[in-house]
C-alpha cells in the first residue's frame, strides 16, 4: 500500500542494557528489614557508618575479618554480618552515586546458592548494575577490598 509507513511506538526496556523487574514483595520486606535492622547491625559492628566511602574500607575489614573466602559468607555464624554489608554496600552506592533504585532478580544460574546475590542496584537509565553480594564474595576470594573501588566507579 504506497501511503502506508511504519510507526514507531515505545517499547519499554528495548534498548536499554538491563530489563527492569516487576515490584518484589521479596525486595520490599528485605528493604524493610534492613531500615529496621542497621541500627543493631552497626551497634554490633561499631564504626562511622556514614555510607561514604572511608565507610566502605572498613566495610572490607569487618567482612575480611570475617570470611577468609567465599564459603565463609554463607556460613551460618555470618549470616547478620554478611546480610548487613550487602544492605550496606548498596546503600552506599545508591546514596553517593549515580540515580538508581534496588532491584530484585530471581536469577537462576548465579554461580553462587545465595539468595543474597538476588539483590541488585541498577541505574535509573537501566545502563548498569551493581551486585553487592557478588562484589564481597569477589573480595573474599581474592583476599582485595574492592568495596571502595566499585562504589568510586559507581559514581563515575
Amino acid at each position: 500500500h504506497p501511503d502506508w509507513a511504519p510507526e514507531q511506538t515505545e517499547t519499554p526496556g528495548v534498548g536499554d542494557c538491563y530489563g527492569i523487574p516487576g515490584p518484589s514483595p521479596i525486595l520490599n520486606a528485605w528493604l524493610a528489614k534492613w531500615d529496621n535492622e542497621f541500627h543493631s547491625w552497626a551497634e554490633r559492628y561499631p564504626g562511622d557508618w556514614d555510607f561514604g566511602g572511608e565507610s566502605l574500607d572498613r566495610l572490607d575489614d569487618l567482612v575480611a575479618a570475617h570470611a577468609t573466602g567465599p564459603q565463609d559468607l554463607d556460613a551460618p555464624q555470618n549470616r547478620f554480618l554478611i546480610e548487613g554489608a550487602v544492605w550496606y554496600l548498596g546503600e552506599a552506592q545508591r546514596r553517593g552515586g549515580r540515580p538508581s533504585r534496588w532491584v530484585y532478580r530471581d536469577w537462576r544460574d548465579m554461580p553462587t546458592d545465595s539468595d543474597l546475590a538476588h539483590f541488585e542496584l541498577q541505574s535509573s537509565d537501566n545502563a548498569a548494575v551493581s551486585l553487592p553480594y557478588i562484589i564481597l564474595s569477589s573480595a573474599a576470594e581474592d583476599q582485595d577490598r574492592k568495596s571502595r573501588r566499585k562504589f568510586d566507579r559507581w559514581r563515575s
